[in-house]
């Protein structure tokens, strides 16, 4: 995605606008919202699983990564 894109996806989920983003798609047809939901569902599905995948890694890291200084 490029930049301004990126943006808008961050701004709807950190403001919880999902239902925002439904209601603009309102005056589109029955197959172009089917394909924008399942567009948006797989760009929020992977959106999560990265964030969450590498948010479990990186609280791993840091968390195993202790170096005990009294030894």
């Amino acid at each position: 995605m490029n930049n301004r894109a990126r943006d808008i996806v961050l701004f709807f989920i950190e403001n919880d606008h999902f239902f925002t983003v439904h209601a603009l798609t309102q005056h589109f047809s029955v197959s172009q919202r089917t394909i924008y939901n399942d567009l948006m569902d797989i760009i929020f599905s992977v959106y999560f699983w990265i964030l969450i995948g590498f948010g479990n890694d990186f609280v791993k890291d840091n968390h195993y990564i202790c170096y005990d200084e009294t030894r």
